[in-house]
């Protein structure tokens, strides 16, 4: 064969196997760049490059949206849904990783160039002013080209021939997805946000314990020192402010809130030159002083994001819902007139008191007969002097909802609370635990099995228990406002003895159940109670309870129920509960103080005033 022709099929397998390599990554398209056709996984596009593959999904999904989120990673505990419900706008969130006013600008003027833009947000923060903006062709990092103006033949022949390991990673990614977010995947194409649903499910109670398990996530700053771009940082935003007029787009401009030793690593002179320049390109809502909750680091998942809860705060700030809790201090408009005034208070601690101890009392059953009494079985007469205790120490029992009110709505409690509780639902609940609870002005939560209701034989065996009293049975009391009903889940309170091979370990998954399957689980048992418990669900019942079997959870069971709708969850694990403002999180995994038949009343008192 002559060498023309071996040169000829040389270049021909040359173009195919280009072809078949760009084919590959067109295929699997690991940022998204080309629609992601085949695998639809934008929640790993974008955790690789939220700049390209958030315009990219845009361009297919501009009829979806009218308004839009824009910043650095901080703006992603801005909930579209809430911005939705107060303006009416469908937003979508374009956080991404860095801090850059550059890119802000260029986002803003693409999306006013691209769609009938209702509403915009933009948020700003010292960081902005390190550095402006992003101007590199890492595949990983750089903007799309329809934002940045740069050649589209170059942007995409880039990720076109990018390197196969791109492509693979994905892949991979894909097989090992399970149903909790992993770090390959941590965003939510539809609205653009972080996927919180293991962050926003965490044990949050006292300080101690949260620094305890977190102090890592808050290293000290040190001095990060003089902020050298202010100056283009103010003009981006002054740039945007001009668009948004332009186009008759509604604009907020916020300053992020900032956890206090953030906003200390700054130089002070610099941060008020920020302020004064930025009210002068028109007002924005400061978020970034020294409120209460800035020195917490509980209303932070790290030193440099604060949590949802807290976007939610904004949130209500800048619309005026005073129906959520919002600290002392935290959100002040600004404008070029009350600069300076807000500069004097800018560095000033507030101090508010952010939580509240609450001791709850776990009981079980009562019986009049000494000789029936175990670790779970407290005489009605103990029981009695227990309630008489409390009563002249000063407690006033709290439920569930002054809890979820305390944290939610930042109702105050009194100042000695007490929860009593009841697991299992017995009969003796009512018949002996009720009376004496109407009689010292109490409430107790009842924690009822909803298989197990109405019911003196297990599950139907004939195999006897003690009573369980029914629904009806409970209305009286819950009418009067002594007893409150929630879940101890319907089926998933199983005894290994009776349930044989198929018992479940309270609300842990079956031995090779998948994700999947347990999740559909949960939710099943969680719709049959919250059924069976609605014709006892009081007019005032707002929170949504579930006391977990035997105290077991985990991560996955936190995140089902959360999805669920259960508003509180409440283990065994000892201790008194500590609930923060603000911080749903803080009504999860609350722990309870057990009381037996062995309880003395000082026990009891030395108990909760720990």
């Amino acid at each position: 064969m002559k060498l023309w022709k071996w040169l000829g099929l040389f270049l021909l397998g040359a173009v195919a196997a280009g072809g078949l390599y760009g084919l590959f990554n067109a295929g699997v398209d690991p940022f998204g760049v080309f629609g992601d056709r085949l695998l639809d996984d934008y929640a790993y596009d974008m955790t690789q490059n939220p700049r390209v593959a958030k315009i990219a999904y845009l361009q297919n999904h501009f009829d979806d949206y009218d308004s839009y989120i824009i910043g650095s990673s901080k703006v992603a505990s801005l909930s579209c849904e809430t911005f939705g419900r107060y303006t009416g706008g469908q937003y979508y969130n374009l956080t991404w990783y860095g801090g850059k006013l550059g890119d802000e600008l260029r986002c803003a003027r693409y999306l006013l160039d691209h769609d009938q833009v209702k509403h915009m947000v933009l948020m700003f923060e010292p960081q902005n002013a390190l550095d402006f903006s992003t101007d590199t062709t890492d595949l990983k990092e750089r903007m799309h080209w329809a934002a940045d103006g740069s050649s589209p033949f170059e942007f995409y022949g880039a990720y076109l021939f990018s390197h196969p390991q791109y492509a693979v990673d994905k892949l991979t990614a894909q097989l090992t997805r399970g149903y909790l977010v992993t770090p390959e995947a941590v965003y939510l194409p539809e609205s653009g946000v972080y996927n919180k649903q293991r962050r926003d499910v965490e044990r949050i109670g006292s300080l101690e314990d949260y620094l305890a398990e977190n102090g890592y996530q808050f290293p000290d700053h040190g001095s990060i020192g003089a902020l050298p771009m202010i100056d283009p940082c103010v003009q981006a935003v002054a740039e945007i402010r001009r668009l948004c007029a332009e186009k008759g787009v509604d604009l907020t401009v916020c300053a992020a809130a900032q956890y206090a030793e953030d906003l200390r690593s700054y130089d002070r002179a610099d941060i008020e030159r920020l302020w004064r320049a930025m009210a002068q390109t028109g007002p924005f809502w400061d978020f970034n002083g020294l409120s209460s909750i800035s020195g917490d680091p509980r209303y932070f998942y790290d030193a440099n994001h604060f949590r949802n809860p807290v976007g939610d705060m904004m949130a209500a700030r800048i619309f005026g819902d005073d129906s959520i809790w919002t600290p002392q201090g935290f959100g002040v408009y600004v404008t070029a007139d009350n600069v300076d005034a807000r500069l004097e208070e800018l560095y000033r601690p507030c101090e508010e008191t952010l939580s509240k101890k609450v001791p709850i009392l776990m009981y079980h059953s009562l019986t009049d007969d000494p000789a029936q009494t175990d670790a779970y079985t407290v005489l009605a007469s103990d029981f009695e002097a227990h309630l008489a205790a409390l009563s002249a120490a000063g407690y006033h029992s709290v439920g569930y909802d002054d809890l979820a009110d305390y944290v939610l709505r930042g109702k105050d409690l009194p100042e000695k609370s007490v929860v009593i509780t009841f697991d299992d639902g017995y009969a003796n609940n009512l018949t002996l635990g009720a009376p004496l609870l109407e009689r010292y002005g109490f409430q107790a939560q009842i924690a009822v099995i909803g298989v197990s209701a109405g019911k003196d034989s297990y599950k139907d065996t004939g195999r006897p228990i003690t009573p369980h009293f029914s629904i009806q049975d409970a209305l009286p009391w819950v009418e009067k406002g002594v007893v409150r009903l929630n879940s101890h889940t319907y089926d998933m309170h199983q005894v290994e003895e009776l349930d044989g091979e198929t018992c479940r370990q309270g609300v842990q998954p079956l031995p090779g159940e998948s994700d999947w399957d347990y999740a559909a689980a949960l939710r099943a048992d969680f719709d049959a109670v919250q059924t069976l418990l609605a014709p006892a669900r009081a007019p005032d019942q707002r929170a949504v309870v579930v006391t977990y079997p035997y105290g077991l959870t985990g991560e996955l069971t936190e995140v089902v129920m959360a999805e669920a709708g259960a508003d509180v969850t409440v283990t065994t694990a000892p201790g008194t509960a500590e609930i923060v403002r603000g911080l749903p999180q803080s009504l999860r995994r609350l722990p309870r103080h057990m009381i037996s038949h062995t309880t003395t009343v000082q026990e009891l008192l030395t108990l909760i005033e720990q």
